[in-house]
């Protein structure tokens, strides 16, 4: 019995299997045909089955129409890499034949003779005793537009990121990881290969100053729903500081709860760098605008000190190949012990200084070692920049300052020559100006001496003319009075002449 049982068993599987064929064959078939994908048969000779969407794809109205003609017809002669659509088809053929399957990109052509990309997988199997493959092609014109849209897009916004000096981020607080575009790493003085970074690396990305205002300006953003917005400072591995400007959002779950913070991050360096240029010389004309020619050099030099970090500095001028330097800082002054100070320097004194060589060599001369050159009793200079101030190629002034708590940089240099340059020709106006105003005061003294000494020169002519007057009006009137007495004479004369 438990024999029979296992025959009739066996014999009702085989059947079930005979059944079970044909409804996959149709199930199979409902499937092929109702594929919105192109599904081909094709052996040795050529294409001998298709579904619907082929014809679709391809522009036939029939089957026939379209298993009669050759593989190679449905592909322009070249693909997009030059490659020879024929040579290249037979190679992909023969990959399908060899490992089973074989998947791959691939320009196609309608009958009305337009390309379109699609993506074609390709099946092999046996088929009633015969190798055959099943091609299955995906139009997909769509998919390249949108990527090429996208790859475009993309890069558009890497452009503009670099351009900008802009770069996006954002923050995983799930994870506390933080992911930067390529931009950001390049802000940061950092290789984009290095990958995703936590908010721990980012605090310390940050200079000192700028760390506390930061995370105050981060929480206030998860407890107070507040944007994030501010300007820090950061400072790259090759100790290079930039400044930066952040804004960023946070995102919440259905909740409410915080997970995310994207954001923006650029480079504003340039910008800050600019307005201080811009402030720098807006306060510089300023001074020479509106404060007396006496107090001018002062005024400038506080400015200098301040915007080079500096305790020490001079600002002087050129007059007659002499160095004029009303400006010396009062702590030069009061610490500096040489006999006889003065703030005039003719040529001949100059000796080897740096200074000296600034103006004679005309470039700057700086230094971040203590100078072992400058005489007994002067103040000690630890480090210093000597930069003449040039007007067309001609040096009319000075600047140096020193004893820096830390070195003098490239950057320094630039700002203090961004300063001169500034300088020189306001300076050379005011000191045109006043040398035409101590031109003009000599031709009035001149012009005053010579009106006093012409007046002596008159009174005493005058004097010499009254005198000559006063004696020559006497005689006259003597005269007069002779001439009226011998006629008064000659008057009597007559009448005694009559008796």
């Amino acid at each position: 019995m438990r024999k029979l049982a296992y025959i009739f068993a066996g014999i009702t599987k085989d059947k079930q299997a005979e059944v079970a064929l044909p409804e996959s064959d149709e199930i199979y078939r409902t499937l092929y045909d109702s594929s919105a994908d192109a599904i081909m048969m094709l052996d040795e000779k050529g294409f001998f089955d298709c579904n619907n969407a082929t014809l679709r794809i391809f522009g036939y109205l029939k089957k026939e129409d379209f298993i009669k003609i050759h593989p190679s017809d449905v592909s322009p002669p070249y693909q997009p890499d030059g490659a020879d659509s024929y040579t290249a088809s037979s190679n992909n053929i023969a990959e399908a034949f060899k490992n089973g399957t074989h998947q791959f990109e691939w320009m196609h052509r309608r009958q009305n003779g337009g390309d379109f990309p699609a993506d074609v997988l390709l099946t092999a199997f046996e088929l009633k005793g015969r190798q055959v493959l099943q091609a299955t092609v995906r139009d997909i014109t769509e998919h390249k537009q949108t990527k090429e849209e996208l790859d475009k897009n993309k890069m558009m916004l890497t452009k503009a990121q670099e351009l900008g000096r802009m770069g996006s981020w954002e923050w995983d607080l799930a994870t506390n990881n933080v992911t930067w575009s390529k931009e950001v790493y390049i802000i940061h003085g950092l290789d984009p290969g290095m990958g995703p970074q936590n908010h721990h690396f980012v605090l310390n990305t940050l200079a000192p100053e700028c760390k506390n205002d930061f995370i105050k300006a981060v929480s206030d953003t998860l407890n107070l729903k507040k944007s994030f917005d501010g300007e820090y400072i950061i400072i790259r591995p090759d100790g290079i500081r930039v400044n930066t400007h952040t804004k960023g959002e946070m995102i919440y779950d259905s909740e409410g709860h915080p997970v995310k913070m994207y954001g923006m991050v650029q480079n504003i360096t340039q910008r800050k760098k600019l307005e201080e240029k811009l402030s720098i010389q807006s306060c510089i004309a300023s001074i020479f605008i509106t404060i007396p020619d006496d107090e001018i050099f002062d005024e400038v030099l506080k400015v200098i000190l301040w915007v080079m970090q500096s305790p020490l500095g001079i600002f002087g001028y050129l007059e007659d190949e002499t160095l004029v330097v009303p400006s010396m800082t009062r702590d030069i002054w009061n610490m500096c012990n040489i006999s006889d100070k003065t703030i005039r320097f003719p040529k001949e004194t100059w000796g080897n200084s740096s200074w000296s060589r600034a103006i004679l060599e005309k470039r700057i001369i700086y230094s971040n070692e203590a100078s072992t050159s400058i005489p007994d009793g002067h103040v000690g200079i630890q480090r210093h920049i000597s930069l003449p101030i040039l007007l067309q190629g001609e040096v009319i002034g000075l600047f140096q300052v020193a004893n820096k708590e830390t070195d003098y940089t490239k950057a320094d240099l630039c700002t203090l020559n961004m300063i001169a340059d500034h300088v020189a020709p306001i300076l050379n106006a005011r000191l045109q100006h006043r040398r035409a105003d101590e031109g003009m005061h000599k031709l009035n003294a001149e012009l005053e001496q010579r009106v006093a000494e012409r007046t002596v020169q008159l009174k005493k002519t005058n004097d010499e003319l009254e005198q000559f007057n006063d004696i020559f009006v006497g005689r006259e009137l003597r005269m007069i009075e002779l001439k009226e007495k011998m006629a008064e004479l000659e008057k009597e004369i007559g009448e005694l002449k009559t008796l």
